[in-house]
């Protein structure tokens, strides 16, 4: 298996990921899995000069009142 990172406009300027995509779905957390990891394929990174702070991303298993 492979994994491709692309990340669209990225540069000193745009260092912020303002989305984030495996394999074409959108992704809405802050973390990814160690399964998504290892499964491989194409994630794609859209870059911002500015951090993107209205959305809340899902907190990480570790972070969350679910544990």
């Amino acid at each position: 298996r492979s994994l491709e990172i692309r990340a669209r406009g990225v540069s000193d300027k745009n260092r912020y990921v303002k989305s984030f995509k495996i394999n074409g779905s959108a992704v809405d957390r802050a973390f990814v899995t160690t399964e998504e990891i290892l499964a491989g394929g194409v994630w794609e990174f859209e870059m911002s000069p500015t951090p993107e702070r209205s959305r809340r991303p899902e907190a990480p298993y570790s972070m969350s009142a679910k544990r």
